[in-house]
């Protein structure tokens, strides 16, 4: 069958599947955890991957210091999510 054709190319593969708004990659994390993280203020569709590349769950992320957060998706963005996650209920 493949006598006369070039070896298959697992990328050009990859990409024939894929919705051409889907992220690669973006399965490969669990949806609910996504879900909830782009519903925090200051989490965006183009800083949420740094944020979970950098941590490995939300609590991480709860528990991680303002300037950190700061430091890799912006100061405003950074801001917005710690206080989000530190703003007292009571």
């Amino acid at each position: 069958m493949k006598k006369n054709h070039d070896e298959p190319d697992p990328f050009t593969a990859v990409k024939i599947g894929l919705d051409p708004l889907e992220v690669p990659g973006a399965k490969l994390y669990n949806q609910a955890p996504q879900e909830f993280l782009r519903s925090v203020p200051g989490v965006t569709a183009k800083n949420i991957w740094n944020l979970m590349l950098e941590w490995e769950n939300i609590q991480a992320i709860s528990q991680a210091p303002e300037g950190r957060l700061m430091e890799l998706v912006g100061p405003e963005a950074g801001r917005q999510i710690w206080r989000f996650f530190n703003k007292k209920l009571y």
